[in-house]
Parts: C-alpha cells; structure tokens; sequence
C-alpha cells in the first residue's frame, strides 16, 4: 500500500502506577534518520528501538518521544540503613583511633553518598522496558495508519493526474501527423510565389528538392519514439501506484524520464500547438515530482 513520508502516531499505557506515553513524528526525507529522546532508564535499548521503527518505516527522518511516570513506590527515597550503620562504625572507629572528642552527627552521615536511595529501576529490569516496547510498537502502528491514508489520498490524486496526462499525450498525437502535411503545404505556397514572382517555372527539379526538404522535416520533427516512451513511463508510473513495496524513489526516477522525454518532444515538434501540450505535460509532471517527494 502507497504510504505518505508525513505523518504522526501516539500512544499511552497505565500499568500498575506507571505511564508510559510514545509520540512519533515522521516528515519526507530521501534517507532514513530517526533522532529519538527517551529517558535514561531505556536509553541503552536506543538500538531496538531504531530496529523497531525500521520494521514500520524504511525511508523519512522520524522524530520520537517516550515519556514515563514511574509509580509513587519506585520514585519516594528511602534510607539505605546498611550503608547508615557502615558509616557510623568506620566514623566511631575513626573517632576513637584519632582521640576526637566531636561526636558523629546523623547530619554528617546524611551527607555521604550511598545513604538516600530512590528505588529508580535499574536500566535492564524488562518489567519497565516491556510496557515502553508496547508503547512505543502501539505509537508506530497508529503512525502507519496515518500514513497509509495519507498514501491512498497521494494514489487518487496521482491517479487522476495520470489520466490528465494522457489526454495530453492524445492531442500531441493528434497533432503530429498534421504537423508535416501543414509544413508541406505552406512550403509548396511559399514556393509557388516565389516562382511566380520571378516567372520561373516549378518543374522536375524543384520538385525533387521540394520532396526532400520535406521528407528532412519530417524526420527531424518525428517525435514517434518520445510519445512512445512516455506512454510506458506513465503506464509503469501508474502501475507502481498498486505495489507494496516502498516505490518513492522509483517514482521520482519515472517522473524524471517523463519530463526528459517531454522536453525532447517540445524541441523537435516545431508546432505551436505541440508546444503547447508539452508546456502543459512539463507543468503537470511538476505537480507529480512534488507529491512524489512526500512517497516513501
């Protein structure tokens, strides 16, 4: 299924006092770039964490965000009561062995590290990093949902430009033939006042050149292979449109050919009308490349 590059995913989780919240954010970009800002608890799984989001997307510069609150019982300090009493002995033996008469003070020992502990779970501990991985698995499928609608709007519209240019190319081809007949026409008039002008008469020889002078306009203007070729640029255009493999790229190497063969088209038509339609198709295939950039 077509997949837009922008879109937006989120998710939330309650468990037993802890919340987890995901949001993820993707925009177009012609590489894959995740930058990612979660809490340190989880910032050593930053590496599934990008496996995960590649299983979603291969191509845009994804922003995501994890946010936790972790439950009043694992947030609340606590004294560390073991650490307390190793510090009182060592100080006390401390005392004793140097002769002060100070006192140990509980305001001293207080201050030395080790003695509040806060519970904070240890990086590793998978009861936390289950939930996240949930979380962050739950913002990523809403974000493809995003995306896919997105896509399939993208595919209507590209459909309906599709069909646009086609009618664009049928005038062309109605007008190619006609383009040498006009030029054949006008040149016998033009040929036919000079002579007269000049009371020459139009015989074998003239006609001859005449013959081919057209024919060299002819295969000059012959713009047979380009119409060809940009039929089947649009027809595979169109036809990738229904794969489900990412086809961003390929799309805008079609829109690329289309527009090369255009241009060759308007050079060699040597009709206003032509150049027209080709200055139509040019602008048309404009608007394509721009939705084109959006497609992953």
């Amino acid at each position: 299924m077509l997949k837009s590059m922008t879109g937006y995913g989120s998710a939330s989780l309650k468990q037993k006092g802890l919340v987890v919240k995901a949001e993820v954010r993707s925009v177009n970009h012609k590489f894959f770039y995740l930058k990612t800002n979660v809490p340190e608890s989880i910032s050593h799984h930053e590496r599934t964490i990008e496996g995960m989001v590649r299983q979603f997307i291969s191509r845009g510069t994804i922003n995501l965000v994890v946010r936790l609150e972790l439950p009043e019982s694992v947030k609340l300090p606590e004294f560390n009561n073991k650490v307390i009493k190793y510090y009182h002995q060592k100080l006390k033996g401390l005392q004793r062995s140097l002769k002060l008469k100070n006192h140990v003070s509980l305001e001293t020992i207080l201050r030395l590290p080790g003695v509040m502990e806060t519970n904070r779970p240890p990086a590793g501990l998978t009861w936390l990093w289950a939930p996240v991985q949930k979380t962050i698995k739950n913002s990523l499928v809403d974000l493809r949902r995003m995306r896919q609608r997105e896509g399939t709007r993208l595919k209507n519209e590209l459909k309906k430009i599709l069909s646009w240019m086609n009618g664009l190319v049928k005038l062309i081809e109605y007008y190619q033939p006609r383009v040498v007949r006009n030029h054949a026409a006008s040149l016998q008039k033009r040929i036919a006042r000079l002579l007269q002008k000049n009371k020459i008469t139009f015989d074998d020889h003239f006609q001859s050149n005449l013959t081919h002078e057209i024919a060299f306009f002819a295969q000059r203007s012959d713009i047979t292979e380009e119409i060809h070729r940009l039929r089947s640029h649009i027809a595979e255009f169109n036809r990738s449109l229904g794969v489900e493999t990412p086809i961003g790229k390929k799309l805008d190497f079609l829109t690329q050919e289309m527009l090369r063969e255009v241009n060759t088209i308007a050079a060699k038509a040597n009709d206003a009308r032509i150049s027209l339609q080709a200055v139509n198709l040019k602008n048309t295939i404009e608007k394509i490349k721009e939705q084109v950039q959006n497609i992953e």
